[in-house]
């Protein structure tokens, strides 16, 4: 078992990819994938068949028709896109004293929940958060600085810098992510 995580997340892109119409989400996933390629030189490990490049020449609309072809429902396939695109590769691992747990006890007002995202789905994956409730977690990693055994202090400036960015960036939000 490892460790929770936090990671960016761009919940105005994932509102867009969850609402669009269905013929308009070649055009979304395609301009997309043009910025998540041209912004980095990594190999970017896109999780999903319909943005892999290596499949075949047929457009990002054949790909999403042969998902839905081949049996992927239609909110599956839109979960896998947002796993794609709205959620940041970087995942910063949290100490016990920043964990969900220790800090909030229960999902804190305000806070997205995985399952309202994709209520077809079980299991909560992910818990969006606010800049303030990073600010929380900040808080209680500071105060037991001496505690901590998996982070050090380049991940809690790491964290901070989650709950700036999100504070400057309208639509980004803080995921946690649950290690089960």
């Amino acid at each position: 078992m490892g460790a929770d995580g936090l990671r960016l997340f761009n919940k105005s892109l994932c509102d867009e990819l969850l609402s669009a119409d269905w013929n308009e989400l070649p055009e979304i996933v395609t301009r997309e994938a043009r910025a998540l390629f041209d912004a980095s030189d990594e190999d970017l490990l896109l999780q999903s068949l319909i943005t892999r490049s290596d499949v075949s020449e047929s457009t990002v609309g054949d790909r999403l028709t042969a998902a839905l072809e081949g049996g992927s429902a239609e909110p599956d396939i839109r979960e896998w896109l947002v796993w794609d695109f709205a959620l940041g590769r970087t995942q910063v691992a949290v100490d016990y004293w920043g964990c969900y747990a220790e800090v909030f006890g229960r999902h804190p007002q305000g806070a997205i929940s995985y399952l309202s995202l994709f209520p077809h789905q079980q299991e909560e994956l992910f818990l969006l958060l606010t800049p303030e409730h990073v600010d929380l977690i900040v808080q209680s990693l500071a105060a037991h600085n001496s505690e901590l055994r998996i982070m050090k202090a380049d991940d809690v400036r790491r964290v901070q810098s989650y709950a700036d960015y999100c504070r400057n960036q309208k639509g980004f939000m803080t995921a946690y992510m649950y290690d089960f």
